[in-house]
């Protein structure tokens, strides 16, 4: 019994004491009423002292589900992990399914023949790209994780970039999200025309919360306009501010993005209450 007792005791500084870094891969479960019961999970992890960063993939088939990026400590014989929102490196959204932000609490053993494990169990919520209100508690549904330490894999590195924090509203005007197109070129180009009766209707033209242009005159001919994103997020904001109301209420326009070769319409509609926003999405593939 006392020898049970000094072995009991030492299990967080084992824990403390041994290096965490490298390659984890195994198995993250779902509770039954889950999109899937079970997934791939491989883990990448960085430790310093006891603080832990790194990225993790999950696997849904062959397809990457989310890869996303996760901080965490050493906590005695428990091992906390916590991914991010604007960690978030790869989403594949299938329909009906809900990318998981997750947190972990894991526990590491050594097995006899040497292999070394993490287990536990996990909880998230639900993050939704296409929403202004990104985060949906309660709808990823818990469950348990298994991984094994494998030497001599390392996954690709990412270094996360934040996601800019574009307020509600701008000038006392209500921001109100229209779209989110992915585009593959930094460079793109945005037109504006009237697409009803030309009224005289007039808007300035924000980036990411910088005018970029100011009192646009909407014509019946488009001019172009060309728009550098911002290299600091991936996620860039258009956001139209009406000056006016022309003759006709409201403030009407077309937009159109050029993105290369493919090219995306967006009918925008605003006025002195109501700024209408445009979200690019910057996919470097």
């Amino acid at each position: 019994m006392k020898s049970l007792l000094i072995l009991l005791s030492l299990l967080p500084l084992l824990v403390n004491s041994q290096d965490l870094t490298g390659y984890w891969k195994g198995k993250i479960y779902q509770n039954p009423g889950g999109y899937a019961p079970e997934y791939v999970l491989e883990l990448q992890i960085n430790q310093h002292e006891n603080l832990l960063t790194g990225v993790s993939n999950a696997f849904l088939g062959n397809v990457i589900v989310g890869r996303l990026a996760f901080k965490g400590y050493i906590d005695g014989d428990s091992i906390r992990l916590k991914e991010y929102e604007s960690g978030i490196l790869k989403s594949i959204q299938p329909k009906n399914y809900t990318l998981c932000i997750k947190d972990f609490d894991l526990h590491y053993a050594q097995e006899a023949d040497g292999t070394e494990t993490l287990k536990g169990q996990w909880s998230g919520v639900g993050y939704d790209e296409n929403k202004l209100d990104n985060i949906y508690p309660n709808s990823c549904i818990p469950g348990l994780v298994s991984l094994t330490r494998i030497h001599g894999v390392q996954l690709e590195e990412y270094e996360p970039k934040p996601i800019f924090n574009f307020p509600d509203t701008l000038y006392e005007t209500k921001v109100n999200k229209v779209e989110e197109i992915e585009v593959t070129h930094r460079t793109i180009e945005l037109y504006l025309n009237d697409y009803e009766k030309v009224d005289g209707d007039k808007v300035s033209i924000y980036l990411n919360r910088q005018k970029i242009v100011d009192h646009f005159p909407i014509r019946k001919i488009p001019k172009k306009i060309t728009i550098t994103l911002s290299e600091e997020s991936p996620l860039n904001e258009i956001l139209i501010q009406a000056e006016n109301l022309g003759k006709i209420p409201p403030n009407t326009s077309l937009m159109k993005i050029k993105d290369g070769d493919k090219e995306y319409k967006v009918y925008i509609s605003s006025d002195l209450k109501t700024s209408p926003a445009v979200y690019i999405k910057y996919i470097s593939y």
